[in-house]
């Protein structure tokens, strides 16, 4: 068994987050977490997380029934019954990930590759990565 692995539980975490540079003027830091507050704690900005970035909402305060992605909806539920595990998000190099073993998935989908080879592919490329 895999430690941390939880029967039906969906996999979930944070993709990206939002950042002000400490090291910019200070009206720019100012006005920059100006922003971030008025996108979480507005209206308009409440819509603008939910209807336009289609993102789940982190905090509380927000319409959840106006979570417009069915994929979003899905996982929201799943975090609200508490039945999620954590998600190792890019445990990996970004560029093996993304131009080795993503493009070599990609050929296995498209039937070009076989799973056998794309594992094999997978160990050598990480190897390689590795020196």
């Amino acid at each position: 068994s895999v430690e941390g692995y939880k029967e039906g539980a969906m996999p979930v975490g944070i993709p990206m987050y939002w950042g002000v540079n400490k090291g910019k003027d200070e009206a720019v830091v100012k006005a920059s977490k100006d922003f971030i507050d008025w996108l979480y704690t507005s209206d308009e900005g409440k819509t603008a997380v939910l209807e336009d970035f289609k993102f789940i909402p982190a905090y509380d305060g927000y319409d959840t029934t106006k979570i417009s992605d069915p994929l979003s909806k899905e996982i929201y539920e799943y975090a609200k019954a508490g039945n999620t595990i954590n998600w190792v998000f890019m445990g990996y190099p970004t560029d093996w990930g993304q131009n080795m073993l993503g493009a070599d998935i990609q050929q296995y989908v498209e039937g070009s590759l076989s799973w056998e080879q794309l594992v094999e592919n997978a160990k050598m490329s990480w190897a390689e990565a590795r020196q």
